[in-house]
């Protein structure tokens, strides 16, 4: 399940129960950047997305409208 608050997407991990991570949109760096350690460690430096990011924008792309209006308006 994926969730939107104030433009900041929550997508739960694919490997810990129970855990979810925060993905949002930088105008700074103009690129999609996640709070998981994989990607503050490694990924963020090299210019690669993590899971959680491809994830998401995976969702956005194959998502109805119906769903994504869910996304954003059932917190």
């Amino acid at each position: 399940m994926i969730r939107v608050v104030e433009g900041i997407a929550t997508v739960q991990s694919m490997e810990k129960r129970g855990v979810s991570y925060h993905v949002r949109y930088s105008s700074m760096l103009k690129r999609w950047i996640c709070d998981c350690p994989d990607f503050r460690h490694r990924r963020m430096d090299s210019g690669e997305d993590c899971k959680h990011i491809t994830k998401l924008l995976y969702y956005l792309e194959t998502a109805s409208m119906e769903q994504l209006e869910k996304m954003i308006h059932d917190n």
